[in-house]
Formats: structure tokens, sequence, C-alpha cells
């Protein structure tokens, strides 16, 4: 697919297009669905007899990482 890909050079060699097939185009301007979620429950196998919830474990990592305080408030 990647090989489809053209450039056009000016005179001087310098690139300045791009010509893109169609169907990388559609691809690449698609946007990503945030809803589409793996099951956490498929890679936690090496502690899944000391994880229960893999999903309130993951929820409260995040929590950890999504506080509004900036470093500069804590001292």
């Amino acid at each position: 697919m990647i090989e489809n890909i053209q450039f056009v050079y000016d005179f001087t060699g310098h690139k300045t297009a791009v010509i893109v097939p169609i169907d990388i185009r559609e691809k690449v301007l698609t946007p990503y669905n945030k809803q589409s979620r793996c099951d956490i429950s498929q890679y936690y196998g090496v502690y899944r007899e000391f994880i229960p919830d893999p999903d309130k474990l993951a929820a409260s990592l995040r929590d950890e990482w999504d506080r509004n305080d900036s470093i500069s408030d804590r001292f």
C-alpha cells in the first residue's frame, strides 16, 4: 500500500508534492473510535490470582495521572 504513494519533484530534485491513493487517504482521515476498548482481562495472566478486578485497578491508576495539581503546588 505504501509503495503506491508517489512523490512529485521540481526540476532541482526537491520534493514538492505527494500523490496519495484514495484508500490510504480515507484510512488516514477516518476518525479514531475511542469507544473501542480492549478487554483488560485478556492481558493480566501472570497476576490473575492477585488482581481480582483489573478494570478497577486500571481506573485507579489512571486517576493518579489525572490530578489537576502541578508539582509546584505540592511544595
